[in-house]
């Protein structure tokens, strides 16, 4: 009898570890990443690929305005090659995205726009699209709200989506974009300038090439890392929200999925760019 009770025990013991490794990973792969990864296995081999080459993937919208909407986001920032031909129809541009203090390829993602011009190029793209008859006319291209960003990063379910960006800030202390803390290497492009620092994720000094990191689950790239990213939403202060944390973040508040960074609409930081979202039917 002491024979079985030990197996008894040996069992519920198992059972029990199961249970926690089960329990974590849905707290950190909850079962929709794992739909959303199924889903997507197939689309990524298939993007959207609009007049510029930029890549769209599909995101489901849960809660706030655009609850139940499947808007095709960009899978990468929008890059310097793509903002360069923006710039060439628009003379009166300020020109610090050609000279942010350090090197930029076409392939790196512009960086020193501003809020303005992140929407203006969001506009310039769909008239664009719209003569060409690329997209409907009911289709457009735009920046995403603070809300449709945090359900591309896979937090949206966790917020309430029609809370402002400031009581949201910071407010879930173990999610990342690349799951749990410290980031595994090739997580990301952050600052690893300190000595012993755990960010030690890349090479990069300042901004990285998109698409060189692991893309999310809906086949996002630089989530989190390279350039904050310009949200349509202001904060009660009359500023405007980015998120995604930096090549400049260092801090490992700065790098949670929740982390929202409140800026004045005219800021031109050199690690402030943007990320189009297509919105096909309104």
């Amino acid at each position: 009898s002491s024979k079985k009770l030990r197996s008894i025990s040996w069992i519920l013991a198992s059972l029990g570890i199961c249970g926690l490794i089960a329990l974590l990973s849905w707290y950190i792969y909850p079962p929709e990443a794992h739909d959303a990864q199924k889903v997507q296995a197939s689309e990524q081999a298939n993007p959207y690929v609009n007049s510029l080459g930029m890549r769209f993937m599909p995101v489901k919208i849960t809660g706030g305005p655009s609850d139940g909407q499947q808007l095709l986001f960009s899978i990468w920032e929008t890059r310097v090659q793509d903002y360069r031909k923006f710039a060439a129809a628009n003379n009166a541009l300020d020109e610090k995205w050609k000279n942010p203090g350090f090197a930029q390829t076409e392939e790196h993602p512009v960086t020193c726009v501003n809020y303005e011009d992140a929407m203006s190029f969001c506009e310039w793209l769909t008239l664009q699209e719209k003569k060409e008859g690329k997209i409907a006319e009911t289709a457009r291209y735009r920046l995403p709200t603070d809300h449709e960003w945090s359900c591309a990063v896979g937090i949206g379910d966790l917020e309430n989506a029609t809370a402002t960006p400031e009581s949201k800030d910071e407010k879930l202390p173990h999610a990342f974009p690349w799951a749990i803390w410290p980031p595994p290497k090739g997580a990301g492009n952050y600052d690893n300038s300190v000595a012993n620092s755990p960010l030690n994720t890349d090479s990069f000094v300042y901004t990285s090439p998109v698409g060189g990191f692991p893309p999310s689950v809906y086949g996002l790239f630089d989530l989190g890392g390279n350039e904050l990213e310009w949200c349509d939403t202001t904060a009660s202060s009359g500023a405007k929200v980015l998120r995604g944390g930096s090549w400049r973040s260092l801090d490992k508040r700065f790098l949670l999925s929740s982390k929202r960074i409140i800026s004045p609409p005219d800021s031109r930081d050199d690690d402030y760019g943007f990320r189009c979202v297509l919105e096909l039917d309104r």
